[in-house]
């Protein structure tokens, strides 16, 4: 209820304070926010009753839940640590979530890393809601049909696709411009989007190993529905770099499972070759696998396949070297904390949000020696992500395991089959319409 009342006086009390606090905008400063202020003021005051209603009826369950259920608060040891954690966690997801509209709808400063994710037009936004209709119908059968994953795979697939071209489609008014935008002639938008859903395949292998069969199609509805998924650059290269990097995920889960330092050798020559196609961000595969290994298997180092990685990426650089004078290795690269907001911002602050927390749980657990397994893929995306996340050009490449991550920390908080990954899907096309519409 406090909640419903701040947000119905927010607008009369922003542009107070963009008048005593300089709002720094890409655009200029006071005079695009406080336009778009006035402007959501105005389409507030139309909403005004319904809001009212909203906050009545918040309070009126707050109330009941408050009178058949304030026992349950006061018993001993109810607000222990780690209820608290979660509640907060929840809480600064959707808070991430929030400041990320934000910044979208009144293009701040952290925009100014992110505009090659999309276009900035948006000339059919009626489509919208049958877009988003549609998808969170779909979303719903998928959850309820989570024993069938292979046809649930497959509609996935599908969706991917069908979401990135509506996009397109809402940007540029028909496939026709959209096709004349990607300049691959008749039907290149259409492959493209085909291409960049197709890592959800390989991605899907992956998840049933470390999450279960039942949720192993989770991480795929928080990827077709990311802005980096939705807004990304129309280029064949761009949409290969996930599905690629989705691919030696795999190679690195297998030399994981079954302890193989083949599987190991195949993940690190496969990341160098591909490296070749994408440009050097497939790279960024080879020290993830090695901190997977290594941390997965805390009680002693699996040697064999951490050479196996390094002897397999060695050798396919020395082989391109050799025969196409390939200078990946050769990049460079600037390191600025901008890039990593950037970062966050293509892959989706609330997603960016739960993978950070997933990882530093999972160092927390691997300092104070506190378990016999760690979850090595989030304690690498957190050291390895951080890093490479501020180069500029790499941040892409590990979307796939950012899906993975975050939707193994949000099972955790609110249960593999819970309203959660709907939520967070929600958000994540709410956030790509808004960058189009603004």
């Amino acid at each position: 209820m406090l909640s419903g009342l701040l947000l119905l006086a927010l607008p009369w009390v922003l542009p107070a304070v963009a008048q005593a606090i300089p709002v720094r905008v890409a655009g200029g400063y006071q005079a695009l926010a406080a336009e778009r202020l006035a402007a959501a003021r105005a389409g507030l005051a139309n909403t005004l009753p319904l809001l009212v209603w909203l906050i009545l009826l918040v309070g009126q369950a707050l109330a009941v839940l408050g009178i058949n259920f304030a026992p349950m608060y006061r018993v001993r040891g109810f607000w222990q640590g780690q209820t608290v954690v979660r509640a907060g966690l929840v809480l600064l997801t959707l808070a991430a979530a929030a400041y990320h509209m934000l910044v979208v709808v009144f293009h701040l400063e952290p925009l100014a890393g992110f505009v090659s994710l999309g276009w900035g037009s948006l000339s059919r936004p009626d489509m919208f809601a049958w877009i988003f209709g549609l998808f969170m119908l779909a979303l719903v059968w998928i959850l309820r049909t989570a024993h069938r994953p292979g046809r649930n795979l497959l509609l996935l697939v599908v969706m991917g696709a069908a979401l990135r071209l509506a996009f397109g489609w809402m940007a540029f008014g028909s496939l026709e411009a959209l096709d004349a935008q990607v300049n691959a002639g008749r039907g290149g938008a259409l492959l493209m989007a085909a291409v960049g859903s197709l890592g959800l395949v390989p991605l899907f292998f992956v998840s049933r190993a470390l999450l279960g069969t039942n949720s192993a199609n989770l991480p795929g509805m928080l990827w077709v529905t990311a802005p980096a998924a939705l807004l990304g650059v129309w280029t064949l290269d761009e949409a290969l770099l996930p599905a690629l990097f989705a691919v030696g995920l795999f190679f690195t889960e297998r030399s994981l499972t079954r302890r193989s330092w083949g599987w190991a050798a195949v993940s690190g020559a496969f990341s160098v070759l591909a490296s070749a196609v994408c440009g050097a961000g497939m790279l960024a595969l080879v020290p993830l696998s090695l901190l997977w290994l290594a941390l997965d298997g805390r009680r002693s180092l699996p040697w064999a396949r951490l050479a196996g990685v390094t002897a397999g990426a060695l050798a396919a650089w020395v082989g391109l070297l050799l025969t196409t004078g390939f200078q990946a290795l050769a990049f460079t690269a600037s390191f600025e904390l901008g890039n990593l907001l950037a970062w966050g911002l293509a892959c989706g602050l609330g997603l960016a949000v739960l993978t950070a927390a997933s990882g530093v749980r999972a160092w927390v657990r691997w300092v104070s020696g506190r378990a016999q397994k760690v979850d090595g893929l989030g304690a690498s995306l957190l050291g390895v992500g951080l890093l490479l996340g501020a180069l500029s050009g790499f941040g892409t490449a590990l979307f796939p395991a950012v899906c993975l991550s975050a939707s193994r920390e949000t099972g955790g908080l609110l249960g593999r089959r819970g309203p959660g990954f709907g939520l967070l899907c929600a958000l994540q096309l709410l956030t790509s319409f808004l960058f189009l519409y603004f």
